[in-house]
């Protein structure tokens, strides 16, 4: 007599022989093939296999794949000492993983990568000591963004004490430790410039204080406060409201971390690829490639990150990186002056070049260049300065005044020392700008210039 599953037993062990693991556990689980009894020793021979697939996923760092052959194995075996091997390699990966997460200082995504192993019941005193350290780093960035760094230094000496051994945690602790005391120095600085009538000095204070801390309330407050006070917003105001309304809308900042960018083109200077998020990815142009910062060059599309944290920089290497002629295999902090090289010649020079501004500056040393092709890429933090002084971001050396790109809120504004117009309607001093706003003054025009999402 004919039995089917016979056929099916012969087809999975022809596909397990051939090394189509996943087609043999296909036909093993049809019909449930896998509960006959001449079909054991296929079955746990295919589950044999895929643990040693599984073992290889796991050397290659491929732990999702990894642990799809383990469950599967589980699924046709049981629990067997193999098994048991496997899922120990996995959760160190998994572990390993966390921790390159925390010394790239991303505890989000650290916490991410523990929330998997709980949903694969792999809750183990390491998973739940690094969950612990994750959270604390988590907490002690947003309050340092809200600019309580006392609290923030709390949390991150109990992280110290709990993994002494990351010295990324180190790091961090240090870096808030300076900056509370940079806090407390700026507040005295800005109270006294109040007291004195000196609403410049009292400006550049607010805006530092919201560099480190852009989430802090009371110098936001007193930041717009301020603006107020230093300079109106138009030539006319309250303006009649027969007034048409500017033909381009506020330029809306997006959410932190999100990759807006903008092109900055200076009339007679050059133009200057701005780039608003918290980190921008540096790449080959491809569409749906993801570079923010698009190089003609031999690169991935994903070849290397820069994130901003406050006022800190850190590269992060996808693909072959170095940094002043030193392999990086890890994140590694910015400094002024550094030299970034991606792959094989591609190199550009770091800046930080205005002494109270946290935005930083890449211009090329190399021959390559960005498509399209622009003189220097911006990474904006709070501000960004156009001047004739070599102190400031983007050098126009025929000005005499400065002219400083700045946030507000979700938008963007811009403000000078004299009358400035924007998209044909006149400020005094400072107003706000739209996706394709032109700036014109005395001697200087600016047209802005939104890139489309990459």
């Amino acid at each position: 007599m004919f039995q089917p599953w016979r056929m099916q037993l012969r087809q999975a062990e022809a596909a397990w022989k051939a090394g189509q693991l996943d087609e043999a556990t296909r036909l093993l689980a049809k019909d449930e093939l896998s509960s006959y009894l001449p079909a054991k020793d296929v079955t746990l021979a295919v589950a044999s296999a895929l643990v040693e697939r599984g073992q290889k996923h796991a050397q290659l760092g491929d732990t999702l794949a990894g642990w799809r052959d383990l469950e599967t194995a589980l699924t046709l075996s049981g629990e067997t000492a193999a098994l048991t091997e496997l899922r120990r390699q996995l959760i160190e990966q998994a572990h390993a993983e966390a921790e390159r997460y925390l010394v790239a200082e991303d505890a989000t995504a650290a916490l991410a990568c523990l929330e998997r192993l709980r949903r694969r019941d792999c809750d183990t005193p390491a998973t739940r000591l690094l969950e612990q350290v994750a959270k604390r780093m988590l907490a002690a960035g947003r309050l340092m963004r809200l600019g309580d760094f006392a609290a923030a230094e709390a949390e991150l000496a109990a992280a110290c004490k709990l993994r002494p051994d990351l010295r990324s945690l180190e790091n961090r602790l240090n870096q808030c430790r300076v900056q509370l005391g940079e806090s407390r120095a700026l507040w005295t600085r800005l109270n006294q410039a109040v007291a004195g009538g000196d609403w410049s000095a009292a400006n550049l204070a607010c805006e530092r204080l919201l560099t480190i801390a852009p989430e802090n309330r009371a110098a936001r407050q007193t930041h717009e406060r301020l603006a107020g006070v230093a300079a109106p917003v138009s030539s006319q105001a309250p303006r009649p409201a027969s007034r048409a309304p500017s033909s381009q809308p506020p330029l809306a900042m997006s959410e932190p971390g999100a990759n807006r960018r903008l092109i900055a083109w200076v009339d007679a200077v050059g133009g200057y690829l701005i780039c608003l998020g918290e980190q921008v990815i540096l790449g080959q142009p491809a569409a749906g490639g993801g570079a923010d910062v698009p190089i003609l060059a031999d690169l991935s599309r994903r070849h290397a990150a820069i994130r901003r944290d406050g006022e800190a920089y850190t590269l992060v290497p996808l693909q072959s990186t170095k940094l002043d002629g030193r392999v990086l295999e890890k994140p590694a902090p910015l400094v002024d002056g550094n030299e970034i090289e991606l792959g094989d010649g591609v190199r550009l020079r770091f800046r930080r070049p205005h002494p109270l501004s946290a935005t930083a500056v890449l211009d090329f040393v190399s021959q390559h260049r960005t498509k399209p092709k622009v003189d220097a890429v911006v990474l904006m933090a709070q501000t960004c300065v156009f001047s004739p002084r070599q102190a400031c971001h983007v050098r126009c050396r025929n000005w005499t005044d400065d002219l400083i790109l700045y946030r507000e809120g979700k938008n963007l504004g811009c403000r000078t020392n004299s009358t400035v117009i924007i998209d044909d309607q006149r400020y005094e001093h400072r107003g706000p700008l739209g996706p394709g706003s032109r700036i014109q003054g005395a001697e200087f025009a600016i047209t802005l210039e939104e890139l489309a999402p990459n």
